[in-house]
């Protein structure tokens, strides 16, 4: 399904009870964009402007909110180098 915002393509979706706009061509809420180092998955945020309000949880830790850079950043070190960050209010806290 493609809408026309501004004479851009997008791609139309929805997660849970929200709807988003991805442009076309952009991979949507979910998807993989690719691999870190130890074969870590990059996961798409869907656009911008998306913040889900979901938390991710690995192996019982919180990462943090599905699938923002500091949460990805988070996993990262914690499968890959078996460091866990203390859950905080504000990225800039950790």
């Amino acid at each position: 399904q493609f809408l026309y915002f501004i004479g851009k393509p997008f791609h139309l979706f929805t997660h849970q009870t929200a709807m988003f706009r991805v442009p076309a061509g952009c991979v949507p809420y979910g998807g993989i964009t690719g691999y870190a180092p130890g074969k870590i998955p990059a996961i798409s945020n869907g656009n911008d402007m998306n913040f889900s309000g979901d938390r991710n949880i690995v192996n019982g830790a919180v990462t943090g909110f599905k699938y923002q850079c500091v949460e990805f950043a988070r996993r990262w070190l914690l499968q890959r180098k078996g460091l866990w960050l203390p859950d905080v209010a504000w990225a800039a806290h950790v």
